[in-house]
């Protein structure tokens, strides 16, 4: 977790070249991953800094924590993206449609 501040995110191809995941690194909770799709029409979504992820495209917001809808046209929570680590790397392990 060195190479991520508390905060701070990136964006991770996942499960391949055509697909991202979205690494944030919480305080206190440390990270978390998710699909960067908004469950609404598939824009990517950005983390805001305040625990919250923002879909620019028709103003949706998820819980940065959770993955759940928090407003906007969104209905289903972002897919999670479990993450395991071995010998101090963190890999995405797979992806969990809610």
């Amino acid at each position: 977790m060195g190479e991520l501040a508390e905060n701070h995110w990136k964006v991770f191809d996942f499960p391949d070249q055509y697909s991202q995941g979205i690494l944030i690194h919480l305080p206190g909770k440390g990270l978390v991953a998710y699909s960067d799709v908004c469950t609404h029409l598939s824009c990517a979504v950005v983390y805001q800094g305040d625990g919250k992820l923002h879909c620019p495209c028709h103003d949706g917001f998820f819980d940065a924590a959770t993955g759940n809808v928090l407003a906007g046209p969104p209905t289903r929570p972002l897919p999670l993206i479990q993450l395991a680590m071995h010998n101090g790397t963190i890999y995405a392990v797979k992806q969990v449609q809610r």
